[in-house]
């Protein structure tokens, strides 16, 4: 493309940094190359550029190759270019956290931490900020850093946002009191709670909800 005599914009680096996430080799460093090239040209990263890395973060930390401090590196270079933060941003910082909570390297109150940032900035949150957040929370709840107070809470905060959870969240919280029951934490009244709660909300209680319910 620039050997043709057409620079490339900021779209197009974000596209290739996009590209870049979808192919299961490509690492944080790949981005950073990216980034670099684009500093070379020059061109000014915007937003999407940062959430795109931030998700080649996560990826990264999935796989056990990077940590949570990398993903707020990557934070601290936006903020330094001034840029601001968004739900896009905030989302894909999530994930990242989400990702360490897998493998045990973050816990709800490091969730709620970014939440709470994301508040402080007035930054809104959005289905896939509660979808990353609730998911998370059989993984910190496996061990005992999270409960179901804190699938309860996320779920009715959802709500609060004007958000209807979807069903599989429901069944999220679930799992989560699954986890506490093998720990001798909770029991089948605590599950039949989720289907009382889904009822008031005029959820539809199904098959799959009531097998999970025996599961507890």
């Amino acid at each position: 493309m620039r050997k043709a005599g057409v620079t490339p914009d900021v779209v197009c680096y974000n596209a290739l940094l996009v590209a870049a996430v979808k192919c299961p080799n490509t690492t944080l460093d790949d981005g950073y190359w990216i980034l670099d090239e684009m500093g070379h040209v020059p061109v000014r990263p915007d937003e999407f550029t940062f959430a795109t890395l931030l998700d080649l973060c996560a990826s990264d930390v999935e796989r056990g190759l990077a940590e949570v401090s990398d993903a707020e590196q990557v934070m601290v270079e936006m903020t330094a270019l001034g840029l601001k933060t968004s739900t896009y941003v905030y989302n894909s910082l999530l994930k990242a956290y989400a990702k360490a909570a897998v493998r045990g390297r973050a816990g709800i109150a490091d969730l709620r931490g970014v939440i709470a940032r994301m508040e402080q900035d007035k930054v809104r949150l959005d289905r896939i900020t509660f979808t990353t957040w609730i998911s998370a929370l059989p993984h910190c709840a496996e061990r005992a850093m999270a409960s179901r107070s804190d699938a309860r809470v996320a779920i009715v905060r959802m709500r609060e946002e004007g958000m209807s959870p979807s069903t599989g969240l429901y069944h999220v919280w679930l799992r989560v009191i699954a986890t506490e029951a093998a720990q001798g934490l909770a029991g089948p009244d605590d599950a039949l709670e989720v289907v009382d709660f889904m009822r008031r909300v005029g959820k539809r209680v199904g098959t799959e909800t009531y097998m999970r319910v025996m599961h507890v």
